[in-house]
């Protein structure tokens, strides 16, 4: 298979599984917006992460299709799509709504008919103009472009925040006004956790990637959480609570592994609106997640300090952001969460 038949095959299935993620991603945002009064932020940080599995599995395929005749769900995507791709998009003869077949090349001529019908090679002439490769061939190498340039910049930030880490101070036993161990089981966590200030970021993260040396324990990789500096300090030991508790939701989570699956699933497919449209909403539910979890592991008294120390820690990055160093590079929380 040549390059440019990857390329014809690669846009169909991008094509493909772009109108297969629109169409799910209007399903589920309709009965989101019929039942969002309702729905908890722990299954909405869930209800939107369906729509990106589409991007990847072509799980449409696997329902079985009731219509014998229209099918609403092709109606609906056709409707919204240029005339000329319905003869692309629906094909009776296969049971999936979607089917690019008709963007593809034509099948290949048997080779004893070719040999007959082959007109025999000619010279280029001089000054001709030189044929341009296919449109698909194109997009694709576009495509892989920009691929590479999002990759880049996430592998960067993996191997700068180690750095990072590696200037931060370590807040041990002795230096919080809580037990790390117990807040952890009490988080569902079962894991040695570290727990760190740095300048270099504005607001509480949690760190699962590689590690500097001074903060490793055993040789093995230990989760950190990263407080902005000075943070500590300015909070009341339930405040601090709190604080800590959201982080160790997301560990509980494992929302670094799914923040990880949605960067690459948005960075694939980065000419979509609404991927980054998705994965805005399903970050926005997640961070809710978060906090009713911490929310559901403190004393009903202290909602009010929670909601204080929400307070506090917006207020602390909004002083840390018009530091001069706040100028010249600063991290991110949605970075720093892988």
């Amino acid at each position: 298979m040549g390059f440019e038949q990857v390329a014809v095959e690669a846009v169909s299935y991008a094509l493909e599984r772009s109108v297969a993620f629109a169409v799910v991603f209007a399903v589920a945002g309709a009965a989101w917006f019929l039942s969002k009064k309702w729905l908890s932020s722990h299954v909405g940080s869930l209800w939107f992460l369906l729509p990106l599995v589409v991007l990847a599995v072509p799980i449409e395929r696997w329902i079985p299709n009731p219509w014998t005749g229209t099918n609403p769900i092709e109606s609906a995507a056709i409707s919204v799509l240029p005339k000329a791709m319905e003869t692309a998009l629906v094909n009776p003869a296969t049971e999936g709504f979607l089917d690019f077949s008709g963007w593809k090349a034509s099948k290949p001529v048997p080779l004893d008919l070719a040999l007959e019908i082959q007109p025999a090679a000619t010279a280029p002439q001089a000054g001709a103009p030189m044929a341009l490769p296919p449109w698909q061939t194109l997009v694709l190498l576009a495509w892989c472009l920009a691929l590479g340039v999002y990759l880049l910049r996430l592998v960067r930030n993996q191997r700068v925040i180690p750095n990072l880490l590696a200037e931060s101070t370590q807040l041990t036993a002795g230096k919080l006004p809580l037990d790390l161990v117990d807040l952890a089981k009490l988080a569902g966590v079962n894991r040695t956790v570290a727990i760190v200030e740095s300048p270099e970021f504005e607001s509480p993260s949690l760190w699962t990637g590689a590690l500097p040396k001074s903060l490793q324990q055993g040789g093995r990789r230990t989760p950190v959480i990263i407080l902005p500096e000075g943070l500590a300090s300015r909070l009341s030991p339930r405040e601090l609570q709190w604080v800590l508790l959201h982080e160790l939701a997301h560990l509980a989570r494992r929302d670094h592994h799914t923040e990880l699956v949605q960067r690459i699933l948005g960075a694939a497919f980065f000419f979509h609106p609404l991927v980054w449209l998705t994965n805005r909403i399903a970050r926005g539910y997640r961070e809710m997640a978060c906090d009713d979890a911490a929310l559901a592991r403190c004393e009903v008294g202290d909602h009010k300090r929670c909601a204080r120390a929400l307070f506090e820690v917006v207020a602390h990055a909004s002083a840390l952001a018009e530091t001069p160093r706040a100028q010249t590079h600063r991290t991110t929380h949605a970075m720093a969460s892988l």
